[in-house]
């Protein structure tokens, strides 16, 4: 019988497709690299964004999205799949409570039914705090991503087993403010998004020759 493979659950009511999020884009490219080292991963998000330019990679979906009657709606982006909870605004402050109680029922079945090896998130709103509470009842690990200086004290990690960063910078910053210890493991960027197929290194006739010209 095969070994078991490792499992991650990624869980945040933000939608990792965003491209208006850094932060969401450096954790995609993650969990697909941890897919290629043989990880089996799965994700639940909303349709949150940072802005709503952000939905631009779910421009082809969108309008099915909004029409489907589901509560909770699957796009395909291979090698992932991402269950997103279908809420009436792409902004994390207008999510009804409505929606967050599906959202927070559909993180709770994927523990018990999927059942991670580790749980993986960011964030310290409310219900954010209670991604790691659940996981620990479980006996799950838990780690957190950090990639700005906008958390204050230690509620929002408490139930977190490792801190990681993009930054030296950021895992200083917050072990000289508030005594936590993160790792930096830098930033994961697509090389195919943001490295050109083919170089050409061409030189400007001006700036290498002088006038032809007969001086006056």
């Amino acid at each position: 019988m095969a070994d078991r493979k490792l499992r991650i659950l990624w869980a945040n009511p933000y939608c990792l497709l965003d491209l208006s999020s850094g932060a969401s884009m450096t954790v995609r490219e993650q969990l697909r690299q941890l897919h290629k080292l043989g990880w089996e991963v799965r994700v639940i998000g909303a349709t949150i964004f940072d802005s709503p330019n952000g939905i631009t990679r779910l421009a082809n979906h969108w309008e099915k999205i909004k029409q489907s009657k589901s509560r909770i709606v699957r796009v395909k982006d291979a090698p992932l799949v991402h269950n997103l909870v279908k809420t009436r605004s792409t902004q994390r402050a207008e999510m009804t409570a409505a929606e967050e109680a599906i959202w927070y029922q559909t993180y709770t079945k994927a523990l018990d039914q999927f059942k991670p090896d580790i749980v993986y998130y960011y964030g310290g709103r409310t219900l954010d705090l209670l991604i790691g509470d659940e996981a620990h009842a479980r006996d799950i690990p838990v780690a957190a991503y950090l990639a700005n200086g906008n958390f204050g004290g230690k509620r929002w990690c408490r139930d977190v087993d490792r801190v990681i960063t993009n930054a030296k910078a950021t895992a200083h910053y917050y072990k000289e403010k508030d005594g936590i210890d993160p790792i930096p493991i830098g930033v994961f960027i697509d090389p195919a998004r943001v490295v050109a197929p083919k170089k050409e290194r061409k030189t400007s006739y001006s700036s290498t020759h002088h006038s032809q010209k007969a001086p006056l």
